[in-house]
């Protein structure tokens, strides 16, 4: 009725409906700025990638990126189009990619060292003023003949399941332990010897031992008999680590023909001569290989090659002669070896204490710190490029005297050479006996099965 208060459920009720009114308006309030928000958001996707989308795109860019790198001139593509790489950014990454790869095909690169005139005029004027001239090889001088080194990823041998290193094989102790697998191993590397051939190096060696009045005496730590073919003299020839186309009844066997004599007695040469025989030629496959017997005593055959567990001796290598022929000479020639043998160390010990002049030749660049390389001309070439250049000089000259010049100054005294002090003590050749190769045998080839 009018006037009559108004109940308490009516107002509750109309509070009510007041309070739901003003939710539902700020509920439609924020429906509106929702959509509008969601609106403005779609229409910035469609101008900008998503976080989503833009971080695959960054990886489809970088993918092509390093694709291009890799194939080198082409033009590496995306989804959104092409991605230009200039040629500054490809061979930088070419450069790094060579830089990565390390020293090791660095190695296979067949690289042209070329040697100075003024350098090849040098080193003929002090080889023709000597007058004792003496001249150490080692692996370098094969390996430009295609005989491969011991060292390097492939130089092992496989017995089995095994891996040897040829530094584990070349020695007297493994081949008493398997004589088979060690002759074997010795007849493949003989018979990829034997598929090689003197190269320009040690013709050149043979020429300037005709045109030098003195010649040359020649002292390898190779193996390959390479010298010998090539035509040096074999009174002047040294194979301090022994030849590998020749075997010998073994020494250290009881009965054998060798047993018990004093290998450095020069008595005992003729003796030990006649137990060296040629070695036979590799048959045709591994299996038929079988180890030879001394047809004298019974005993088995084995590389006539100095092992790294074994000494230097006069009787089989001529190791006492060839360390008087260097007492002797008043220049010496260092060719193709790191020296890291023992006898090979100790002539360039006494070169210099001699007082010899000392050339070294190689194709890679000494240590300057090692005392052992002070007081040497180095260089840095290889010795079928650099030695033929020398005699091409040193035949220049000649023809110039023959034509009435007037010769070049002559160089120093000779070293006194009588009477010669004793050749001093060879040390054993696990000192170091081979210095690429292992075992004295410098220049021989391993193989991986």
């Amino acid at each position: 009725e009018p006037g009559a208060p108004t109940p308490s459920c009516i107002v509750e009720a109309e509070e009510a409906e007041a309070e739901e009114g003003e939710v539902g308006a700020k509920a439609e309030s924020a429906e509106a700025e929702a959509k509008k928000e969601k609106d403005e958001k779609k229409a910035r996707a469609s101008e900008e990638p998503s976080d989503e989308e833009g971080a695959c795109q960054v990886e489809v860019v970088k993918a092509t990126t390093d694709e291009e790198e890799n194939r080198g001139s082409e033009d590496a593509k995306d989804e959104g189009g092409t991605l230009e790489i200039s040629p500054e950014a490809v061979k930088e990454a070419k450069t790094g990619e060579k830089e990565n790869r390390g020293s090791e095909d660095a190695k296979d690169e067949d690289v042209t060292m070329e040697i100075s005139p003024e350098t090849v005029k040098e080193v003929t004027r002090i080889l023709r003023e000597a007058k004792k001239i003496a001249v150490l090889t080692g692996a370098g001088v094969s390996a430009e003949s295609g005989i491969p080194t011991f060292r390097g990823a492939d130089g092992f041998w496989s017995v089995g399941s095994k891996n040897y290193q040829p530094q584990d094989l070349a020695t007297w102790e493994k081949f008493n332990e398997m004589p088979e697998e060690l002759w074997r191993w010795y007849q493949y590397r003989w018979g990829v010897c034997r598929g090689a051939s003197p190269n320009a190096g040690h013709l050149a060696l043979v020429e300037l031992h005709g045109l030098l009045p003195g010649g040359l005496d020649v002292i390898t730590q190779n193996v390959d008999g390479l010298h010998l073919t090539a035509g040096s003299e074999r009174e002047r020839l040294f194979e301090i680590h022994g030849r590998i186309d020749e075997m010998r009844c073994d020494d250290q066997v009881v009965g054998s023909c060798l047993n018990g004599l004093d290998l450095d007695d020069p008595a005992h040469i003729e003796k030990a001569a006649a137990c060296v025989m040629a070695t036979p030629r590799p048959a045709e496959s591994e299996g038929h290989e079988q180890l030879p017997k001394c047809p004298k005593c019974g005993v088995r055959q084995r590389p006539k090659i100095l092992w790294f567990d074994e000494c230097y001796n006069e009787v089989l290598y001529r190791s006492n002669t060839a360390l008087q022929v260097v007492q002797n000479c008043d220049v010496l020639v260092i060719i193709g070896t790191q020296l890291t043998t023992g006898l090979p160390q100790r002539i360039v010990q006494i070169a210099k204490e001699r007082e010899a002049r000392i050339i070294r030749m190689d194709t890679s660049s000494p240590d300057l710190a090692d005392p052992l390389n002070e007081g040497m001309l180095h260089v840095k070439a290889k010795s079928g490029e650099a030695l033929p250049k020398v005699v091409a000089e040193l035949r220049g000259l000649l023809n110039g005297v023959a034509n009435g010049e007037p010769p070049p100054q002559e160089g120093k005294p000779c070293a006194d050479e009588v009477p010669l002090p004793p050749p001093p003590s060879v040390e054993p050749a696990g000192a170091g006996a081979s210095e690429v190769n292992g075992g004295g045998d410098d220049a021989s080839p391993s193989k991986k099965k």
